[in-house]
């Protein structure tokens, strides 16, 4: 199943970074992966529309070039630049509420310039 919707989910992100970032020119999505090879596979899908990053590009010193930042689902703790993004784009993965919630909460963060966050 995951297979068949990584190309909507990709589909999705860089229709929501393109909306966000003609809003807020340093902003975009943070694209949710169910593992490391999914995350690839998303980047690679991606990046044929967008700059598209890693979990590592949300600390770089050119992160604002990134319009869609793919991490993995268990990346959910221990980052802030995320809040420079506005929508979050993922899957049905296995995992429990705390890590979802966790995740949600990496885009709302105090610095956040949007009312709305959309979770997708």
């Amino acid at each position: 199943v995951q297979e068949h919707t990584d190309a909507a989910m990709v589909q999705h992100a860089v229709q929501a970074a393109k909306q966000d970032r003609s809003k807020h020119p340093y902003g975009g999505v943070l694209l949710v992966a169910d593992s490391r090879q999914h995350a690839e596979k998303l980047m690679n899908l991606s990046a044929v529309h967008l700059p598209t990053g890693d979990f590592a590009s949300l600390e770089a010193s050119d992160a604002e070039k990134f319009a869609v930042v793919v991490v993995t689902k268990d990346k959910d703790r221990g980052y802030n630049s995320a809040r420079r993004l506005g929508v979050m784009v993922t899957g049905a993965y296995p995992g429990n509420a705390a890590s979802r919630h966790q995740l949600r909460g990496r885009l709302r963060r105090l610095g956040q310039r949007r009312k709305e966050v959309r979770f997708v």
